[in-house]
């Protein structure tokens, strides 16, 4: 039975491959369209945000306004006047998978990451504490930036990584954070391994035992 089945195995591999190839060549050429209109467009002069998609530009007056706009467009800008552009990071090695946490993110979270004397990782707040398991995760809820689904996601806690979130491009997938992005690219240098480029996205995260939550940026690798 199992070799009977094979065939419509690899077909069926075959079709979601195809599929997803052709989902992020048209997500690449919605970002060409979007990185073309911002060059092209001069933006509201009194917008606070910043609103880019299926090439066009457009202004909103808060967050809530830039996320009602294109939602269903396959690829957006959502950012503020001034975010956008060119970053360098660095971090000690790179996981490979999963999530990274910086130190971009504790103080987005107001929270600090510390090594105790046996060398594991504590999220401290006031009082209160969180401390990293074996594998040096502690578990963050992740939404996007206007709602829905969340998801728990164990997080590695990297005090040496000086950016915010590095989030695996199958996570970003999930929340969808291709239509949350910040225009401009990442250069993360890997001491311990080879360098990477990202993309620059947002979204919310949040430690419920410490009781804090953010909107946090995120590199995704491309």
């Amino acid at each position: 039975m199992r070799l009977a089945a094979l065939p419509t195995i690899v077909a069926l591999a075959a079709v979601l491959a195809a599929a997803c190839a052709s989902l992020a060549d048209g997500v690449a050429e919605a970002r060409r369209a979007d990185d073309a209109a911002l060059a092209a467009t001069p933006w509201p002069d009194d917008a606070a945000w910043i609103v880019a998609a299926a090439g066009t530009v457009t202004g909103a007056a808060d967050l809530e306004a830039a996320l009602a706009a294109y939602p269903e467009a396959l690829h957006r800008y959502v950012f503020r006047p001034g975010e956008g552009g060119d970053r360098r990071l660095t971090m000690a090695y790179h996981p490979g998978r999963g999530v990274v946490a910086g130190r971009a993110a504790a103080a987005a979270l107001g929270v600090r990451f510390r090594r105790d004397a046996r060398g594991t990782t504590v999220v401290i707040r006031d009082v209160r504490r969180v401390t990293a398991g074996d594998d040096a995760t502690v578990t963050m809820r992740v939404t996007a930036p206007g709602g829905g689904k969340a998801y728990s996601v164990p997080v590695v806690i990297d005090p040496d990584f000086d950016g915010a979130l590095l989030v695996a491009p199958a996570v970003a997938e999930t929340l969808g954070l291709r239509r949350f992005e910040i225009p401009g690219a990442v250069d993360v240098q890997v001491a311990l391994g080879r360098p990477f480029f990202a993309t620059r996205a947002r979204l919310r995260a949040a430690i419920p035992e410490l009781g804090v939550e953010a909107l946090v940026e995120a590199a995704v690798p491309r």
